[in-house]
């Protein structure tokens, strides 16, 4: 299933990159929509009177790694943005706009998410559950709820992976155009999306998929993630100090405490993870 859906994925791309991005606003916007549908029917839901208190918190420095990969890997799309700059028309604007109103969208989403959950499930099935909001549809609507919440996060994670597909695709493309690469990679079709890029691209996911190691994934992508932002704040640091006058169009705000902040909280991550 999970390579017949990148395939459509590849073959939605294929078409042009004004269909693939019209697809994935449209994706996007009912996801958020049904998120929010499914914490207001928990939070219109009686209260069940489970205590939230009888579960005595503990938390260990490896459970704390296995949580801040999962976090990471939650708001691991809020920089993917940059992947698409040179097909924004004002970039300038948009880019900080798109960016931090992102990551305000996500925090918002997930809080009420949680408080929902805190509603209508106990706390020690909630520690224990591997797929909550389905267990939260359940509680509500039944075997149907939890079957419906089970097709619609298969469906929503296919914005995600459209996403991810045209992100990867464009640094490889990249990496062709400058010659740091195999230059057949920065070809493009008629619809504007680089094709050799994706077909690569798909390749490798698919072998990745063919692995079933899920978790693995998982941990090997927030270690990678984490990696690459250490990376970027020290290529900030290291331009800024050989090129000063280059002209920069946006801010790092805090600078540089805040870019040794974020590479302190990567670095740290790393050797968590590792």
């Amino acid at each position: 299933i999970a390579v017949l859906i990148l395939l459509g994925i590849v073959a939605l791309q294929w078409l042009g990159i004004r269909i693939s991005s019209q697809f994935q606003e449209v994706t996007t916007s009912l996801k958020c929509l049904a998120f929010l549908i499914l914490v207001l029917a928990c939070l219109l839901v009686p209260a069940s009177g489970h205590a939230l208190a009888r579960m005595t918190p503990s938390m260990t420095f490896s459970g704390l790694m296995v949580a801040l990969q999962a976090i990471v890997i939650t708001y691991g799309g809020w920089q993917s943005p940059l992947y698409f700059i040179e097909e924004d028309r004002n970039p300038t604007r948009n880019l900080p706009r798109i960016m931090i109103g992102g990551v305000l969208s996500v925090i918002g989403i997930y809080l009420l998410v949680n408080v929902a959950l805190l509603k209508v499930l106990p706390m020690s099935q909630l520690a224990g559950a591997t797929f909550p909001a389905a267990d939260a549809a359940r509680m509500i609507a039944g075997t149907h709820g939890r079957n419906f919440i089970t097709v619609l996060s298969v469906i929503s994670l296919i914005p995600l992976l459209n996403a991810v597909m045209m992100m990867g695709t464009r640094v490889i493309f990249g990496l062709g155009r400058d010659q740091l690469f195999w230059s057949r990679t920065s070809t493009v079709n008629r619809g504007g999306t680089p094709d050799t890029a994706t077909l690569l691209t798909a390749a490798i996911a698919v072998g990745l998929i063919a692995t079933g190691t899920f978790q693995r994934l998982i941990a090997v992508t927030s270690f990678f993630l984490a990696a690459n932002y250490s990376l970027c704040c020290m290529a900030l640091i290291a331009l800024r100090r050989r090129e000063p006058e280059l002209q920069r169009p946006y801010r790092a705000w805090g600078y540089p405490w805040s870019v040794w902040l974020v590479m302190a909280g990567s670095v740290n991550l790393l050797v968590g993870i590792l």
